[in-house]
């Protein structure tokens, strides 16, 4: 019996540390995976919501905990402010500011973004362990074994990676379900742990606190607390292992209570009637006790009728208002998408329904593994199984209602899969008991079980890496960008909203109300820190509602409305249907939810943009609209001051801004004192809306709003014409009616567009049916004929039959496309032999499966080609795909195309792709690809070869390669039709219009490379402008300017055409100095990009560069590189870099000896290819500068004159301009090391000998710093002042003696021949950090570091003739 008491304790030990090592792996998996977004784009907070919590957090680091409950944020939804301790979930806050105090216990490098940053990660790795340890107990007995800590290992691992749970918990993703998550995980735990038996109840403690604290983080907290109540009904019916009454009773008091402490919460949990079952099932359970506590004959009173009467008193309490109703997302959950009664609800994206992509798109392979976990759990039926069975059924159940929800199919997911593994792992080892166990169990058919179970776990392998692959390309390529922040094509940062942010905040007054749609209200005023009229807390409605009216209204209405709340105007104008034009749709509904008329119909059909890029007239006239840059401005109104880089974000300021309203400062207290103080509204705002106002400007706005309304009234489309022919487009196409033999219907509806006219003659049906598909009458198909050959394409195809003299042609009449269109489509089925089938490929019949010969060669055309084969030197492939679907015969001969050359597809013709020849061969030599990649030694004008590699995939037939002065280009790409007239199609080629972009593949730039570039038409179209290319990239070139101020003049120059060059040179010769010299200033404004022409042809043949160019527009950047061999450098400078689309050029006698890396300023010229180049570099700071000597101590220039010298030099510059009393500390010392500089004597000795270099490193110190406390500069005198005078003197004059022996030493050779220990290295370290706190530390030690220096100092010199 000893033994094996022994034996079951050997295995639990082992048990436990298999699943404590799995966990401990899933863990440290879960934190790793999370940290991509931290990787690739350092420490930055995510989207939107996470932005208002980082700045809550830094307001309770700040403020305190008594501030941060008490404060009302008038900085947000202006002007009404928001009480952010009403409308907050604090927990976040409270624990990042608690792990940040004490992370600064430990490592006081940690600042709060970081932490805020890491957060996610951390508690992703919590939120693993809990899973994991909930799929252990839910599979588990009353004692682990081998199946249990499987499951709890696997999912932990699933959870770990799980994309479900990823998204809103990856590194810098600070938002409330990062940490709830974790919280309700660990609840979940606690619950079914509490359940075990009948004397774990008093664990429901912890289950309630973990509630409490996802209470106080998220208010999620809702499902967490009703998917326990579920639990527990379920087993108050089917009964329970453990004590559930004690159980459920403790957990429902904790968790109650402590969520009740909760502000945001407060008496919700016993009020709202989203809470009501689980008070009511903790009311049911304890009239139950009270029953079993009754005396017998009492118990004759039928507890139904207890029930009865509890029914009835909450039946009548409902309608008394005391329970509060469902909110409007609860209510989405049981509606169909947009129907929730609420615009600004519907809004919302991630409230659409799920969908089986989403499912696999967050799941993966879990879906098809966790249902499997279903089984063992049904089978084993304890209370952890049950809670787990019905978790996968509730989550289920709203994740197919709202997509969001799918995070908390994360949990069941992960669970079932380790519930599943588990049943595997007992199929292995355990042992069986039932009738059959004898047999099972005998150890030939135990070894045959677990064989099986290796042989499944190896087949599983492949799917398990694809799915931990799927999960790692995840993380690291969809849900690991912050959005603030994105990458282009080239991998370059696209940083324009934080630097449209930062523009706000260093432009624009501090009090500045910046207008812009409540996504970005967060963004605004968590960097930018100005005031937002909106943010995405959305609990107003119907500010929110006047919000969307400005944007959505005409430019002259939304004036009226914008200068009384706002100075500044914010939009996102990136294009892609993501930016505000795209959204500005949810901007007008939410509107006209509020302000009855603004759309002549309720979901505002007619406000959009038509599928042709065309904007409806309600659109085109918004201000929104004209804001993206899709239209003129109104001057008069708005004017725009900034532009991103990239053109995503636009910033237009409100002109004629109401400063009474500005001026307005409403406060409602609900009491004299109190924190809670909304404002209001300004009494110039409320006239707009008043109609007993009589205010001038009030009367123009309704009476401008009143004709719109009435103009819009005459364009609602009126009800559809009884006696109609039938069909499904009666309930989506208005205006509809019969004329003649035409059905006619005004307003057709298209998704994602405005309804649109159509009509059909309803006798062309086959069938009397007929259908609106994507805006278009369409006839009813008739059914499929039988003898149509089998396939797919059935499925999405009707009205198919053989059609032809011998029926060889398949045709079917509706193929339904991807864009939801049906088109007709036609096929001869003897182009598409067996095995191969026919399918519907975006509304093309297709054939699939066609083999292509082993033998025809490797090449891009086997992706979309078929039935490909050799035939008389000639590749042959009947079945190739065009561009628009249809499949065609193909051929060409191998002869023309040899390696490493390879054939592509194009459009449906075999072409021959990276072919080596063109005009490039007569003039480039030793050629060689790899890969793609194809490098030439080519020869310039001058007879001088570069090195020069070119993509030859991006040089396909009919272009050839050819040598442009030294670089590989790609000449002859053909353009696309319709394109804009411009200077660009001189340098630009591979040119396409795509609606309102225009994008060119090969746009040649200033080095010779050719790059793709892109932009936006329209503005350009609009404002007479013509695009061209600038250095590579496309941009708007002005037609015309009007650069002269003089009547006759002034006409003359607007019309560049009206006179021919030399007379214009004339006319401009014969005017007086002063007028031709503003003619020429004022062109060179208008047209800054002819400026560095006119200057290179004036300097120096003309005239001299003034002395300005050398002192004034300096630059700051960062030394990147320097070849000693032609002496060519680079300088980083993003600010240029934006200019001149390249680095800064420098040479090496102009960088000297400072180091790579050296942040330096410079003044800026011209080469003359027109290129920046630097001169006169000066090092921005002198602590850096010294630090990166110090690093370079074998290329020192000693030191070695007498102090006198020193002195010398310092008192000269102490007399110069650039020593004041406003230089710091660190500047003061850096004019020392100028000076000894300048009494130095070059000697680069070669200082091997680290003992000797950091002798030298102390010397430069004390030499430089002895001096200044015997000068006791202005500068240094605050840092001196606790220092007893009559010690000042003596320390400087010993300092510099010091230092000077320390320097003259090494000179003297008396330690460079010396062999000098490690002992003397790190005594002379010590004293280089006291000389360092000399300068750098606080001015009350500055005494105590100096005599540091001395007593290390002395003890190194002591020390060396002992060690040596």
């Amino acid at each position: 019996m000893r033994e094996m008491v022994c034996i079951a304790s050997t295995l639990q030990v082992l048990w436990w540390s298999l699943l404590l090592g799995l966990l401990l792996e899933a863990a440290l998996r879960a934190y790793e995976i999370r940290l991509w977004a931290i990787k690739d784009y350092g420490a930055i907070i995510h989207e939107f919501d996470p932005w208002f919590n980082y700045r809550a957090t830094e307001y309770l680091a700040e403020h305190g905990w008594k501030k941060f409950f008490t404060w009302f944020d008038h900085q947000s939804w202006y002007p009404l402010g928001r009480p952010v301790a009403t409308t907050i979930y604090p927990g976040m806050q409270i624990t990042a500011v608690f792990l940040w105090r004490l992370l600064q216990e430990v490592d006081s490098s940690w600042d709060l973004n970081h932490v805020c940053c890491y957060m996610p990660a951390w508690f992703g790795a919590v939120s693993s362990v809990f899973a994991g340890l909930l799929a252990s107990e839910s599979v588990r007995g009353e004692r682990l074994d081998f199946s249990s800590a499987v499951a709890g290992g696997v999912a932990a691992r699933a959870m770990a990676v799980v994309p479900a749970h990823l998204s809103r918990s990856v590194g810098g993703g600070f938002d409330n379900e990062s940490v709830a998550i974790s919280a309700m995980c660990c609840s979940f735990f606690f619950w079914c742990r509490a359940l075990r038996n009948e004397s774990s109840w008093p664990i429901a403690a912890l289950a309630g606190l973990a509630y409490s604290y996802m209470a106080a983080s998220w208010g999620g907290y809702i499902f967490a607390l009703n998917m326990i109540g579920l639990h527990a009904g379920i087993l108050t019916l089917f009964g329970s292992a453990g004590n559930l009454y004690a159980a459920y009773s403790l957990f429902f008091v904790v968790g109650t209570v402590g969520a009740m402490q909760v502000p945001v919460v407060s008496w919700t949990p016993l009020r709202s009637m989203e809470q009501l079952a689980p008070l009511a099932l903790f009311g049911v359970l304890q009239l139950v006790q009270v029953y079993k506590l009754l005396p017998k004959h009492l118990k004759q009173l039928p507890l139904v009728a207890l029930g009865a009467v509890g029914v009835v008193l909450v039946g009548l309490l409902i309608p008394s208002g005391i329970f509060s109703p469902f909110s409007a997302r609860v209510a989405a959950l049981f509606v169909k998408h947009t129907k929730t009664g609420n615009p600004l609800v519907d809004s919302v994206a991630e409230h659409q329904p799920g969908s089986a992509d989403a499912y696999w798109n967050y799941l993966g392979k879990l879906c098809l593994t966790s249902p499997m976990g279903l089984v063992p759990l049904l089978l084993r039926r304890s209370d952890g199984a049950v809670f787990l069975v019905a978790l996968f059924w509730v989550t289920y159940f709203f994740a197919q209602k709202m997509r969001r929800l799918i995070i908390f199919m994360a949990l069941p997911a992960s669970t079932l899969t380790g519930a599943a593994a588990s049943f595997l792992a007992d199929f292995a080892i355990a042992n069986v008991g039932t009738e059959i166990g004898a047999t099972l169990n005998r150890p030939p058919v135990r070894l045959l079980r677990i064989l099986l179970a290796a042989l499944a776990c190896y087949g599983l392998i492949p799917q398990i890496v694809e799915f931990l692959d799927f999960c790692e390309q995840k993380a690291r390529r969809t849900l690991s960008h912050p959005q603030i922040v994105t990458k282009g094509k080239d991998g370059s940062l696209i940083d324009d909203y934080r630097q449209a942010y930062t523009w706000l905040k260093d432009n624009t007054a501090e009090d500045a109300r910046v207008m812009a749609w409540w996504d970005y209200g967060y963004q605004i005023a968590g960097i930018a820190n100005r005031t937002t009229i909106a943010d995405g807390n959305t609990w107003n409605h119907e500010h929110i509602a006047l919000l969307g009216l400005c944007l959505s209204s005409p430019s002259s209405e939304a004036h009226k409305i914008a200068r009384h709340l706002a100075d500044y105007v914010l939009v996102w104008a990136g294009g892609g249907g993501k930016d505000d034009v795209g959204k500005s749709k949810h901007m007008a509904r939410i509107a006209n939810s509020v302000y009855p008329g603004h759309c002549n119909e309720e979901d505002c059909d007619l406000y959009g943009v038509f599928s042709d890029g065309k904007p409806s007239k309600m659109m085109e006239a918004s201000l929104i609209y004209r804001l993206c840059g899709r239209g003129a401005l109104d001057p008069r109104h708005f004017r725009e001051v900034f532009v991103s880089r990239h053109r995503r974000v636009r910033i237009a300021e409100v002109l004629q801004v109401s400063e009474e309203s500005r001026s307005w400062r409403q406060r409602n207290c609900d009491a004299p004192g109190s924190w809670y103080c909304p404002g209001g509204y300004s009494p110039g705002l409320l006239e707009l809306f008043n109609p007993n106002s009589t205010g001038e400007e009030a009367l123009e706005y309704r009476e401008a709003y009143a004709a719109r309304v009435q103009e819009q009234w005459k364009e609602k489309p009126r009800p559809n014409q009884e006696g109609l022919p039938p069909g499904s487009y009666l309930d989506s196409c208005r205006g509809c009616s019969m004329s003649g033999k035409t059905l006619t219907c005004t307003h057709c509806r298209l998704p994602g567009s405005p309804s649109i006219h159509s009509s059909l003659e309803p006798e062309s049906c086959p069938l009397p049916q007929i259908n609106n598909i994507q805006g278009r009458l369409q006839c009813e198909p008739k059914p499929n004929a039988h003898n149509i050959p089998p396939g797919g394409y059935q499925q999405s195809c009707k009205g198919c039959e053989m059609k032809g003299n011998g029926e060889e042609t398949l045709f079917c009449s509706h193929c339904s496309s991807a864009s939801g269109n049906q088109v007709p489509s036609s096929f001869e089925p003897k182009n598409c032999p067996k095995p191969a089938k026919l399918d519907n490929d975006n509304g093309k019949l297709v054939c699939n499966g066609v083999p292509n010969d082993a033998a025809c060669p490797d090449g891009p055309y086997l992706k979309s080609c078929q039935g490909c084969h050799l035939s008389s030197g000639s590749v042959v492939c009947p079945l190739c795909r065009r561009a628009d679907g249809r499949q065609m015969e193909a051929s060409h001969s191998m002869e023309t195309c040899t390696r490493p050359a390879r054939l592509e597809n194009q459009d449906g013709r075999l072409v021959c792709s990276g072919a080596l020849d063109g005009p490039y061969k007569k003039s480039c030599s030793q050629c060689q690809q790899t890969g793609d990649f194809l490098t030439c030694q080519c020869a310039q004008s001058t007879g001088k070869f570069l090195e020069s590699s070119y993509d030859i995939s991006r040089c396909r037939s009919p272009a050839e390669l050819h040598n442009l002065e030294g670089r590989l280009t790609c000449q002859g790409v053909p353009n696309g039709r319709r394109l804009p007239q411009g200077p660009y199609l001189e340098t630009c080629q591979g040119c396409h219009l795509m609606k309102e972009s225009l994008t060119c593949s090969h746009c040649l730039n200033d080095e010779g490379l050719q790059v793709e570039s892109s932009m936006e038409v329209a503005s350009c179209v609009s404002q007479q402008l013509k695009p061209e290319n600038f250095n590579g990239v496309l941009r708007c070139l002005r037609l015309s300017a009007e650069v002269g101020r003089r009547g006759a003049w002034r006409g003359e120059l607007r019309s560049p055409g009206a006179m021919d060059p030399q007379a214009m040179l004339q006319a401009l010769a014969a005017l007086d100095d002063q007028t031709l010299l503003a003619v020429i200033t004022g062109t060179l404004q208008k047209r800054p990009e002819l400026a560095p022409g006119v200057v290179n042809g004036a300097v120096p043949d003309l005239t001299y560069a003034p002395a300005d160019s050398l002192t004034k527009r300096r630059a700051t950047g960062r030394i990147l590189q320097v070849n000693s061999g032609n002496g060519v450098g680079f300088i980083d400078c993003p600010e240029l870099k934006a200019v001149f689309q390249t680095d800064v050029y420098v040479h090496k006698n102009q960088v000297g000896a400072l180091p790579i890396g050296t942040e330096v300023n410079f003044a800026i010229l011209l080469s003359k290819d027109m290129k920046p180049q630097a001169f006169d570099l000066q090092p921005t700071g002198a602590s850096q500068f010294m630090r990166l000597e110090l690093r370079r101590l074998d290329d020192l220039d000693l030191c070695w004159r007498t102090p006198g010298r020193i002195l010398e030099q310092v008192l000269e510059a102490a007399e110069s301009d650039e020593f004041n009393a406003a230089v710091s500390a660190s500047d003061v010392s850096f004019l020392g090391w100028k000076a000894c500089f300048k009494v130095t004597q070059t000697q680069k000795e070669s200082m091997a000998d680290d003992g000797a270099s950091a002798v030298v490193a102390d010397g430069y110190w004390c030499a430089t710093l002895g001096p200044l406390l015997l000068l006791k500069p202005p500068a240094l005198s605050p840092h001196l002042a606790p220092v007893p005078e009559k010690l000042i003197r003596p320390l400087g004059a010993v300092t510099t003696l010091w230092g000077t022996l320390l320097l003259n030493e090494p000179l003297k050779g008396q330690l460079g021949q010396k062999r000098v220990t490690s002992l003397v290295c790190g005594i002379n370290s010590v004293a280089s950090v006291g000389l360092a706190a000399l300068t750098f530390m606080a001015p009350q030690r500055t005494l105590l570091a100096a005599l540091t220096v001395q007593v290390a100092g002395f003890a190194a010199w002591q020390a060396r003739s002992v060690v040596c």
